[in-house]
């Protein structure tokens, strides 16, 4: 079992990142902030120094992907995206690791480990996810362009 990990989640519709939340907890993560805007994504990065971001490529009065520039400007942020379309994502964010929604326990446990794997601070995003982890049985839980 992994060590529990510090998550923001940045989740736009409240029940989706209630339901994010409860299955982090049973993954054994602390869910350390819930938000679901652009500004709020940015302050809680800043407040909470979590382990990782799950941030929802759609955020209210934004964009997950924005928040996650500006967050990136501070400093590396290990992170994923979820979407409901991955393709608007690589549009501006080329080598984002994204779990499209909707998503099951399986998937977003690859998605963390992909991102702890691969978009720590000290390796580089662009990494392939195949190379991380090659054992993984469903090798499309996760888009990488």
């Amino acid at each position: 079992m992994m060590d529990g990990l510090k998550i923001v989640i940045a989740e736009e519709n409240a029940l989706i990142g209630m339901d994010l939340a409860e299955l982090l907890t049973e993954l054994g993560h602390h869910v350390c902030a819930l938000i679901s805007t652009e500004t709020e994504a940015v302050a809680a990065s800043a407040r909470c120094k979590p382990d990782m971001m799950i941030v929802d490529s759609i955020l209210a009065n934004g964009s997950g992907v924005n928040a996650m520039h500006r967050i990136l400007e501070q400093g590396p942020m290990p992170h994923f995206f979820l979407a409901d379309y991955p393709s608007e994502v690589f549009a501006t964010d080329p080598d984002a690791v994204v779990v499209t929604k909707p998503f099951n326990l399986h998937e977003l446990a690859c998605g963390i480990a992909a991102v702890r794997l691969c978009c720590g601070p000290l390796v580089p995003h662009a990494l392939e996810l195949a190379r991380c982890i090659p054992s993984c049985p469903f090798p499309t839980c996760f888009q990488r362009r």
